[in-house]
């Protein structure tokens, strides 16, 4: 034996994976979205300037990006650690 393990890929679990990852990257894409096509109402109804309503959404934006970024952060931690005690072949 040349030790080559092979390995066979559930095909359907491939896929509901890949729609996973599809639906999250829309969502993501609308939710950036909503606030620049709901900023003028935004805009009118509290009484804003252009430079408020920028920095209000360059806030959520931020905000979001930032503890977003904790979350996949902590996720890698969790799956790096459980891949290195995992069973070697």
């Amino acid at each position: 034996m040349s030790g080559i393990v092979r390995v066979e890929r559930d095909t359907a679990y491939s896929w509901y994976v890949a729609a996973l990852l599809a639906m999250s990257h829309a969502m993501a894409f609308i939710d950036r979205q909503v606030l620049n096509l709901l900023g003028d109402p935004i805009k009118g109804d509290l009484g804003l300037t252009d430079t408020q309503i920028s920095l209000l959404q360059g806030l959520a934006f931020a905000s979001a990006y930032v503890s977003m970024g904790f979350v996949h952060d902590f996720a890698g931690s969790v799956v790096c650690a459980v891949a290195a005690h995992g069973a070697r072949a």
